[in-house]
């Protein structure tokens, strides 16, 4: 009797203990951008008619910065939360790549650790590193350009900035 009581015991303990335990979604599990931890992120209002992203490979700001604005951490949630979604991605592009819209995430040494360079005009980004969930859907063949709700999600930052560039 004690040897049922003790399993009895211990099933109860098994299930309770299930259904404290977090569950994953069903879908993909991607890793987030940016990989590495920062503590700010600083948007920048730029004009690169020759496809340039917001830093150059030596982490210098691009020289057409005609303002920059800390990102609030509301804001941060959003682009991030966009940048991350699968949701955002799967729209055409064209090849022009004129950015005029530029995201540096900074690390506690206010080094960088992260860029996303956007031009509204192609439909598309560059970001370094890559952004998992954009990269997912181009293995798979997907289109990589922002979808309408992507794209309604990041002008929406941009003009919360008050940014010069956000239609084009």
């Amino acid at each position: 009797m004690k040897i049922y009581s003790f399993f009895w015991g211990l099933l109860a303990l098994s299930l309770v203990s299930c259904q404290s335990t977090p569950k994953s979604s069903t879908n993909d599990e991607l890793a987030s951008f940016p990989e590495k931890e920062f503590v700010k992120v600083v948007a920048y209002d730029y004009e690169s008619m020759q496809g340039d992203y917001i830093l150059n490979e030596n982490g210098v700001r691009h020289p057409s910065v005609k303002a920059e604005k800390e990102l609030t951490e509301e804001q941060q949630k959003l682009l991030l939360s966009t940048l991350n979604s699968k949701n955002s991605y799967g729209g055409s592009v064209t090849r022009c790549f004129y950015p005029r819209l530029g995201f540096v995430f900074y690390n506690a040494a206010d080094e960088p650790v992260g860029q996303v360079s956007i031009c509204f005009q192609c439909n598309q980004q560059v970001a370094g590193p890559q952004i998992p969930a954009q990269e997912a859907l181009l293995a798979e063949g997907q289109p990589i350009g922002y979808s309408p709700l992507g794209r309604e999600k990041l002008l929406e930052l941009c003009q919360s900035l008050g940014f010069s560039n956000c239609n084009e």
